[in-house]
């Protein structure tokens, strides 16, 4: 089961601006010490946000560190990093994630 996390894209330009958040983004905690687990995008979405405007997006995406504990409603950033392949479970991610070890 994938987790749902909520994004919030804002937009203050004056054209509509599509955005595409691709499978595999990583997304990480704000507070690294919480001992809550990174997610990763589970498959690539693709929003136009309007001129002026917000808009919310939930996208499905996978825990990568096991070890730690699942995220609930914990705030999260968006970062640069993707990983190397696409997912289809779970279990391949942290299968993934042990081997790199």
């Amino acid at each position: 089961m994938a987790f749902r996390l909520r994004l919030t894209l804002n937009y203050p330009g004056n054209q509509p601006r599509r955005t595409v958040i691709y499978g595999g983004t990583v997304f990480e905690v704000q507070d690294p010490l919480s001992g809550t687990q990174n997610l990763v995008a589970a498959t690539q979405t693709v929003v136009t946000v309007s001129p002026g405007q917000s808009q919310a997006v939930e996208i499905d995406t996978w825990c990568l560190n096991h070890k730690f504990s699942p995220p609930h409603n914990t705030p999260m950033l968006p970062t640069i990093l993707v990983t190397s392949q696409a997912y289809t479970s779970q279990d391949r991610v942290w299968n993934d994630m042990d081997q790199r070890r």
